[in-house]
């Protein structure tokens, strides 16, 4: 689980599918992530992550086109999310409110 997803954030502006799990207290990073850039085992299931690992690898040996899909989801979920000027204009807004 992440507490707040910096090295996902780094991962999607990248344009990297990621590959996670839900934790039992941590689970920021579930707030954007979804099936279109992510795969996300659930709590406590090593075997449904190991999967998922082997899911990567088959669509990126086979499917390149989807790979490709995830890829630039991964991109606009950043973009989204952690581009400078989204990520400034939410810093100024909290600093405002404070």
């Amino acid at each position: 689980g992440e507490t707040s997803g910096v090295a996902i954030a780094e991962s999607l502006m990248l344009g990297k599918p990621i590959l996670t799990h839900r934790s039992y207290i941590w689970n920021a990073h579930l707030e954007y992530l979804d099936d279109s850039c992510a795969l996300i085992a659930d709590f406590d299931k090593v075997d449904d992550y190991s999967a998922n690992m082997r899911t990567f690898i088959e669509i990126f040996e086979k499917y390149p086109e989807k790979w490709s899909k995830m890829q630039l989801a991964a991109k606009k979920i950043a973009d989204d999310n952690f581009s400078p000027v989204v990520y400034s204009d939410k810093i100024r807004n909290i600093v405002a409110n404070i």
